[in-house]
């Protein structure tokens, strides 16, 4: 049976704490987010983490006293913020590449990724700005100024999500069965008293839940596809479209 238009829930925005790449994506896709959040593309299954980094509003995020280079993930280097266990995936390419998002930019973006490469230059040769790697090495991310810079975007967009007043949805992939209870607790505070919905899914293993009231949701996690040969981490997007069928995203004051 279709899904009426008067059982949709509105909200504002949608954000991701983790710890799936596959939920930022369909997030994306279904156009709910208002753009790339700092855990949207990001390792992060311990909660405990996560946790952290909502009660000190993330402060430090990624800092550089804080990382560590571990090993090497589809020919990119994991890098670690080791004091919120969170690690990089997709942003420091083994090859050195330095990224940049895929969008148009303006004159000042321009001149700011100027200011990167003059400081990508010293970070990709001089030693005082290599990182620890986890086997005791130093290695060089010539690309940290401009992944910082997108850090610091990325951490802004998700603080003016926490300060809007209207329903958001927070969501999350446990990893943990116990994880629950502390999310709903560390998201509250997050938000403050302005109206939250909580989406929280468990592996595909599990069971959709009963925890919680009418704003917390435990569902699912739809299975990998394995059907593609190339993306099977996105899993179906029926599945997904699915899951999030009910909720639509508003501007505010609407």
């Amino acid at each position: 049976m279709s899904m009426r238009a008067t059982d949709t829930i509105a909200i504002q925005a949608a954000v991701t704490l983790g710890s799936s790449c596959a939920l930022a994506y369909h997030l994306h896709r279904k156009q709910l987010s208002l753009g790339t959040g700092p855990l949207d593309w990001a390792g992060s299954r311990r909660w405990e983490g996560v946790r952290r980094l909502l009660e000190r509003e993330f402060r430090g995020f990624m800092a550089r006293r804080h990382i560590e280079v571990g090993g090497i993930h589809d020919r990119h280097y994991e890098v670690w913020d080791c004091e919120y266990e969170i690690r990089s995936l997709h942003d420091f390419p083994v090859d050195g590449a330095v990224l940049y998002p895929r969008r148009p930019v303006d004159t000042g973006e321009r001149v700011r990724r100027v200011g990167d490469r003059i400081t990508c230059f010293f970070y990709g040769r001089a030693a005082a700005f290599s990182f620890p790697a986890a086997d005791g090495g130093r290695i060089q991310l010539a690309g940290f100024p401009a992944f910082r810079r997108r850090t610091r975007r990325q951490v802004a967009r998700i603080q003016r999500v926490s300060t809007l007043p209207g329903l958001v949805l927070v969501s999350r992939v446990l990893r943990d069965g116990d994880e629950a209870g502390d999310v709903d607790r560390a998201v509250r505070k997050w938000r403050g008293n302005r109206p939250t919905r909580l989406l929280l899914l468990e592996g595909s293993g599990g069971e959709a839940g009963g925890f919680g009231g009418s704003d917390i949701v435990v569902d699912r996690l739809p299975p990998d596809d394995l059907s593609s040969p190339y993306d099977q981490w996105r899993g179906d997007d029926q599945e997904w479209d699915h899951l999030l069928a009910r909720y639509r995203r508003v501007d505010p004051g609407q």
